[in-house]
Order: structure tokens, then C-alpha cells, then sequence
């Protein structure tokens, strides 16, 4: 059909309301009994797309993050909410047991609830300074900083969920850690330990030094 005028724009899906950070934060979620399930949700269909966490890790973090949720640092907390809310949304599509879809309504979006309390807590946590921008799964878990993954994480889920202006602004959230941790420096990105497997963590890094 030649002639005809062609827009690349494209139209945002309506997206939950609680996902704009402008509003009201809602009271913090609380473990349920399906959160275990969200949390092997995530470990089962999203780690391929977050390898930068170790199963291992993460349910040791959730281990405790049950027990004592006050006895873990801030950063690491946020890191167990950005992957509850991502197992979440598995879960609002399909059960563990099949892929027939199911829907939740917006009120039960549990998902929403625990990505708006991993904003929270990174917020609270402020601009401390952190060791590395990927913190290392060789490491003792007392050790490593998991600021950047939680935000890694977050920004995953809101690939799925969020329109476009959210995602920028946890994008622009992750290159300012980047800049703090001088990834946008040649010097430092030839410093990573990286694997030629690792397609998650180069296209991160790609992204990180880009920009």
C-alpha cells in the first residue's frame, strides 16, 4: 500500500495503578503461604533471565528473610522482595502445575505489593556506597552487596509488567550505579569476571558501558 503514512509508535498498555511510584506506597505485603511457591516460581522460570543470583542464594536470603527479616541489611532484603514480585506475576499467569492461564484480579496483585516494598527499602537504603555492581555467588553471602541485583531484578519485572517510563526509570536507576562503580570505564568493565555462557550479564554490561 504505498503512500500510506507509517508509525513506529506504539500504543502503552494500561498497566496497575500501584505501579506508578507517584502514588501512595501500599502497606508492606507479608509472607504468605503461597510465597514460597512465588519464590521457587521465580528460581524455576525466571533465573535463566537473572543469572546473576544462585539458587542457593536466594533461598538462603529467603531463609532468612523468614526467620529475621530485621537481621538482614536492607540491600539484601530488597533482593528477596524484587524476586518474590517477579515470581509473583509467574504465578498470576500459570499455576506450577501447567501452563493453563490464570488471572488474578488488580486488587490481588500480590506481585505489585512486593515490587512497590523492594522500591521502598531501596529508598530507605539510600546512596550508600556498595562493593560491586554483581556480587559475587563465590562470596559468603554476609559479604557480598546485593543492592544491584535487587535493581538487576527489578527491572526485569518490570519488563513484564510496566509500561515504558517505569522501565526507563529503573534503567537510569542501574546506570547510576554503574557510573558509582566507574563501569562506564573502560579499564573497569576489562576487570569483570565474565562467562562467554553469560548472555544476561553481557548484554547488562553492554547496556551499563554504552551508556
Amino acid at each position: 500500500m504505498a503512500g500510506l503514512p507509517v508509525t513506529l509508535d506504539l500504543n502503552e498498555v494500561p498497566t496497575h495503578p500501584m505501579l506508578d511510584l507517584s502514588t501512595p506506597c501500599p502497606p508492606a505485603p507479608v509472607l504468605e503461604a503461597d510465597s514460597r511457591e512465588a519464590l521457587d516460581a521465580f528460581i524455576d522460570y525466571c533465573l535463566p533471565f537473572c543469572s546473576y543470583i544462585s539458587p542457593a542464594r536466594i533461598n538462603d536470603l529467603f531463609d532468612r528473610y523468614t526467620t529475621s527479616k530485621s537481621a538482614l541489611a536492607p540491600d539484601r532484603a530488597a533482593l528477596v522482595e524484587s524476586c518474590l514480585a517477579t515470581g509473583y506475576v509467574r504465578l498470576r499467569y500459570f499455576g506450577r502445575s501447567g501452563r493453563a492461564a490464570r488471572r488474578v484480579p488488580e486488587e490481588e496483585r500480590t506481585d505489585v505489593r512486593w515490587f512497590r516494598a523492594c522500591v521502598k527499602t531501596l529508598e530507605e537504603w539510600g546512596s550508600a556506597s556498595f562493593t560491586a555492581i554483581r556480587a559475587c555467588d563465590g562470596c559468603s553471602v554476609g559479604t557480598a552487596c546485593s543492592r544491584p541485583d535487587a535493581l538487576s531484578t527489578l527491572w526485569f519485572y518490570s519488563t513484564l509488567v510496566a509500561d515504558t517510563d517505569l522501565q526507563v526509570t529503573i534503567a537510569s536507576w542501574l546506570l547510576d550505579q554503574g557510573r558509582d562503580v566507574g563501569l562506564h570505564q573502560e579499564q573497569t568493565t576489562l576487570t569483570m569476571e565474565a562467562s562467554a555462557l553469560d548472555q544476561a550479564d553481557l548484554v547488562f554490561v553492554t547496556i551499563i558501558y554504552c551508556h
